[in-house]
């Protein structure tokens, strides 16, 4: 109820397809790490993307909740030069040094879209770091109607976004990793929705997520009738 009311969530109105994933015995950094992967093929659903949520233990006094430390599920990596430069994401640049100081080993060679490892820590085991299987990271190619260069800058974005490190309350009950339908952001489930083209131009174009998107000229100003 709260999605299909979320105003400005245009995947809203696929609410009532929404499937509820209910994982609150799952407590290891194994199993929710697993389950984040069967979340991404759930919901990428061979190219027909679908609305999951997945929502793990909540927190109580007694116990601590998993936690992820992912933004989302599938984010690329934002490797910063010695001039400053970022190879990738420069949103991602700090959790990239993070996980590579966790030991992370990206690609031999290095690309502006390395899919980041997952990060899932519990009270009793701690911080893990898991990699995603490239059979579960489901990625659209970009291309351009009118303009056939467009391809050729090599542009690309995972078809399913899975916010997870924000929190769903509900009765009183805190569950911190959550990964939802997409937009709407929670912490202890798993959220993922269909996304329109436009959300995927804006994600990569916003603040120049890729250094690639420097190679795109502005648009022509619009023409006029008098």
């Amino acid at each position: 109820m709260a999605w299909r009311n979320s105003a400005r969530c245009v995947g809203r109105l696929y609410w009532r397809s929404l499937k509820v994933r209910d994982l609150r015995d799952v407590r290891s950094v194994a199993g929710v790490a697993a389950h984040c992967v069967q979340h991404l093929r759930l919901a990428g659903n061979g190219g027909k993307v679908r609305p999951v949520i997945s929502v793990f233990p909540p927190e109580t006094p007694q116990r601590p909740a998993p936690r992820i430390w992912n933004e989302q599920l599938i984010r690329y990596a934002g490797y910063e030069a010695p001039d400053g430069s970022v190879r990738g994401d420069p949103r991602y640049r700090r959790f990239t040094s993070a996980v590579l100081g966790f030991g992370w080993r990206p690609p031999a060679r290095r690309t502006p879209f390395d899919v980041l490892p997952l990060v899932v820590e519990t009270a009793e085991e701690g911080s893990h770091m898991f990699a995603l299987p490239p059979s579960a990271v489901l990625t659209v190619p970009m291309s351009h109607p009118e303009l056939p260069w467009f391809r050729e800058l090599g542009l690309r974005w995972h078809a399913a976004s899975v916010i997870s490190h924000m929190r769903i309350s509900i009765g009183g009950v805190s569950y911190p990793a959550a990964p939802p339908p997409v937009l709407e952001r929670y912490r202890s489930a798993a959220f993922s929705r269909g996304r329109p083209d436009a959300v995927y131009g804006r994600s990569i174009k916003k603040g120049a997520r890729s250094e690639k998107t420097a190679e795109v000229p502005p648009p022509a100003p619009p023409r006029r009738s008098f």
